[in-house]
């Protein structure tokens, strides 16, 4: 999460990374990590209201963090929400990837065609073996 100008705008790392100056990790005790993620969008709102205080650049501290008061539901709830959001969440990041491959795919291979260094049919074997 940004905890500078803008504050409140919220990532979902993939892999394991280094939060580094105006940025701030986030996670739930239990690790559930689709209710973690749907929880910091649902504090947009709370969060919008750092980036008005009057000064230069908005932000948020520690403390300011640890006084927002922030429904807490039973491990149940957190359990079955995560049991649903977190296979949507997967699809949603195998898909992300999947466009990013597609558009590097067709960025090699646009420009191979324009040059002349691919000929269209073998442009094809080469973005069906991808």
């Amino acid at each position: 999460m940004s905890v500078r100008a803008p504050v409140g705008d919220i990532n979902l790392a993939d892999e394991r990374c280094a939060a580094g100056r105006g940025v701030a990790a986030v996670r739930h005790k239990s690790g559930a990590t689709s209710y973690t993620y749907a929880m910091m969008g649902a504090l947009r709102e709370a969060f919008d209201v750092f980036n008005g205080d009057g000064t230069l650049f908005g932000s948020i501290g520690k403390a300011d963090f640890d006084k927002m008061q922030v429904l807490v539901p039973p491990p149940a709830v957190v359990e079955a929400f995560e049991h649903i959001a977190a296979p949507w969440d997967t699809q949603i990041l195998t898909n992300e990837k999947q466009s990013r491959s597609l558009a590097a795919t067709r960025d090699a291979l646009l420009s191979q065609l324009l040059s002349g260094e691919v000929r269209l049919g073998d442009a094809r074997e080469i973005a069906r073996s991808v």
